[in-house]
């Protein structure tokens, strides 16, 4: 995931016009490290049983782009269409193009599992507006990102037209909950939602509206009160969700439906992190320095590498389950021993993934801006 707002991948020059939102900020920080989580948990079936904790915590971490669907849509149509296809294309469609040759690049390496792309087949899913380059699964969030920014008129269009009334709002809200709900219960058999073209995009333009309304009413949703009761809100809908997903699996072990963003089980789990951020944040002026101003400006200083740190993270856990390294800290932390070894190594592998994507994403900037600057005083 990444960035899904055009106002995700900002300059220097473009933070110092705006001042970032400390509570989306940590909504967004939230949900980057829930995506390398979503991609560290160990399988939850093994020899073709579901396990329960492993259930959960892929129900816990299943939602992190949801949320990003979320994050875009609290500033997204307040943008024009010129600015926001100007945005797509250097801020999502450049870096999906550059992400993809270095995908092609990182297959050449000489590391079991990595073979050389077939390069007519990268470009017969390029057309067809799907990832063909193996090892670069999670570029898929880019292709329906841009997608749904090209829809942007009709979007903003509809948007302004339930904004008109609260009514108007809670019934969009009412009748797309209920849509999930009725998918859900078909095991998405009904509206056939998958990460790939308009059957991602309409699930993820439907949680960018979410996280509009929600921000747009962010003033209702203040303090612990509510901060406390919508985490114990994601952890009890996680766990009905675990419930309900070991149900699946006895009646089919490959029906994981209830485990992706665009469930109602996805939505509402989203809505309840998003509804965390706002209330559990309380802005900071930024003339008075103490230490929540500090920790705000630390938070926004690491949810402004997101997106890059979600292009990097997918190949640097290739390599490293390569090369070894997910096996020997598997074998380090017995993952296999119970619920909270498995927890453990779940959330290491995912701070691992952080931290060295995080290194790396830094190194990336550095570097461009070096070189931006040596061509402006060239």
């Amino acid at each position: 995931m990444a960035y899904p707002s055009t106002n995700l991948i900002q300059t220097p020059k473009t933070r110092q016009k705006k001042r970032r939102d400390p509570r989306i900020e940590t909504v967004r920080l939230i949900a980057c490290f829930l995506v390398l989580v979503c991609h560290s948990y160990l399988p939850v079936q093994v020899d073709g049983k579901a396990i329960f904790g492993r259930v959960l915590i892929a129900s816990l971490a299943a939602d992190g782009v949801g949320i990003f669907w979320m994050v875009t849509g609290c500033f997204l149509f307040s943008s024009t269409y010129g600015k926001t296809l100007k945005n797509a294309i250097q801020r999502i469609l450049i870096p999906l193009l550059i992400a993809s040759l270095v995908g092609i690049l990182l297959n050449l390496l000489p590391l079991p599992g990595f073979a050389p792309s077939d390069l007519q087949a990268v470009f017969h899913d390029f057309i067809h507006w799907r990832n063909g380059v193996i090892g670069m699964d999670h570029l898929w969030y880019l292709y329906v990102n841009l997608l749904v920014l090209l829809a942007f008129p009709l979007l903003k269009a509809f948007v302004k037209w339930i904004d008109q009334s609260p009514k108007t709002t809670l019934l969009f809200m009412a009748v797309t909950l209920g849509f999930f709900i009725a998918n859900d219960l078909s095991s998405n058999q009904t509206a056939h939602f998958s990460h790939f073209f308009i059957w991602g995009a309409i699930p993820a333009a439907i949680e960018m509206i979410w996280g509009h309304i929600l921000y747009r009413y962010r003033k209702i949703f203040k303090g612990p009160t509510v901060a406390i009761s919508s985490f114990v809100c994601f952890v009890l809908l996680n766990l009905l969700r675990t419930i309900v997903q070991m149900q699946h699996f006895t009646a089919n072990p490959t029906d994981t439906s209830a485990l992706y963003w665009y469930s109602a089980w996805g939505l509402l789990a989203s809505s309840m992190i998003l509804i965390f951020g706002l209330s559990a944040i309380k802005i900071q002026k930024p003339s008075r320095q103490n230490l929540s101003q500090s920790t705000q400006t630390l938070i926004c200083t690491f949810a402004s590498y997101s997106f890059l740190i979600y292009l990097i993270h997918f190949p640097i856990l290739r390599i490293l389950s390569s090369i070894g390294f997910t096996n020997y800290l598997q074998n380090l932390i017995p993952a296999n021993n119970g619920f909270l070894f498995t927890l453990l190594y779940t959330l290491v592998m995912a701070l691992i993934l952080f931290v060295l994507s995080y290194f790396l994403a830094w190194l990336i900037r550095w570097f461009w801006k070096a070189v931006k600057q040596a061509t402006g005083k060239a």
